[in-house]
């Protein structure tokens, strides 16, 4: 499974922006996931009203042998409309202490 990661110096503008475009733009096929692990947190659930749950900390606490990934990341996901794209997102808590104990 492929991976692409956006990342920006802390506090820059644009790296969710970016990365929700290139989610929305991805090829059918590559069932693109946007998963938001900013130790901030929040901006999808702020900026496109999506509920707080299921998270990225559901996501890190998904049994890894029980299922395959699709259904590991079909637990944790939610989804921002983008005019006529619907995206794949897992958000990230507000506030990031979660986020931050998700990436130990």
């Amino acid at each position: 499974m492929p991976l692409l990661a956006v990342t920006y110096v802390k506090g820059r503008p644009g790296v969710t922006t970016t990365a929700l475009g290139l989610v929305a733009t991805a090829p059918a096929q590559a069932r693109a996931v946007m998963v938001e692990c900013d130790p901030a947190g929040g901006d999808l659930m702020r900026r496109h009203q999506v509920a707080a749950a299921p998270s990225v900390v559901d996501l890190a606490a998904a049994p890894r042998g029980a299922a395959g990934p699709a259904d590991v990341f079909a637990a944790a996901t939610q989804v921002v409309t983008l005019r006529e794209a619907t995206v794949p997102v897992v958000v990230a808590p507000a506030g990031g202490a979660q986020t931050r104990r998700c990436r130990s």
